[in-house]
């Protein structure tokens, strides 16, 4: 966003932090905190404490997009996503690749702190709620006036009872060519449960939805939202005089 840029701009460059080396930067962990002002080597610390990246055999140092400070129109209250591009992504389920042409073409992988919900492309959105949407049993459409979940285009309540989710698979995004992944528990794409008073159980709103476009090049993407930065930490380092930005998204897992 233009306004959260601003931001980094006026806390690196005015007031009491000037001159202190800060830089236009910040990094998010969804779950737990939201930091500003470091480099590239202060965040690849910080988002990989605690082993976020497991096992340290592999190389995730992001990824440096060029262009990163798009020109300002009075009409735009928001710069683009932050496509996490580079490097090609595959869509898995239980680590299952499912048999649909769409999976040959090549998908982008973005980061959208706007958002709370993790977006797939409308092919993988389809088959999966196709396949895994069982009334019952794993998840329940919920009529918008019995429930409605604000930014989703429908809501669905899924069955997690004492962290039980009915065989719900996870969602893996490969990183291709690259031998490490982002795996996305039913945990992790589904909101914190609320009680059912109806009946003594827990329920889980599905934090998934349709990604509502493709890019100008017809690319696919999936974006992940501030409930999947809950495992994912990402940090963003801006360099105004080259005009790029230094991404990084952490918390992957070695390919097996």
């Amino acid at each position: 966003m233009l306004l959260k840029r601003q931001f980094l701009y006026q806390f690196a460059n005015t007031g009491t932090q000037r001159d202190k080396g800060y830089l236009e930067s910040f990094a998010f962990n969804g779950g737990e905190s939201f930091a500003v002002g470091g480099n590239v080597d202060d965040w690849e610390e910080y988002t990989c404490a605690d082993g976020a990246d497991e096992g340290y055999k592999f190389k995730n140092k992001g990824v440096v997009k060029v262009n990163a400070f798009a020109k300002a129109e009075f009409d735009q209250n928001f710069a683009p996503i932050l496509y996490y591009s580079g490097a090609d992504m595959l869509l898995k389920i239980q680590n299952y690749i499912p048999p649909m042409k769409e999976e040959l073409a090549e998908q982008w992988l973005a980061v959208d702190t706007w958002k709370r919900e993790t977006t797939l492309p409308g092919f993988f959105y389809d088959y999966f709620m196709k396949t895994f949407m069982v009334p019952a049993y794993t998840c329940d459409p919920m009529e918008k006036k019995d429930l409605a979940y604000p930014g989703l285009t429908e809501t669905h309540a899924c069955y997690c009872n004492n962290g039980d989710y009915h065989t719900m698979p996870s969602i893996n995004i490969e990183v291709t060519g690259k031998h490490f992944q982002y795996d996305l528990d039913p945990s992790e794409y589904m909101f914190l449960p609320y009680l059912n008073y109806t009946q003594p159980m827990s329920l889980c709103i599905l934090g998934l939805d349709k990604t509502p476009d493709v890019l100008g090049e017809g690319i696919e993407y999936v974006s992940l939202g501030q409930r999947a930065m809950a495992k994912f930490p990402f940090y963003s380092v801006f360099d105004r005089e080259a005009n790029t930005a230094t991404v990084e998204l952490g918390g992957a897992v070695v390919m097996k």
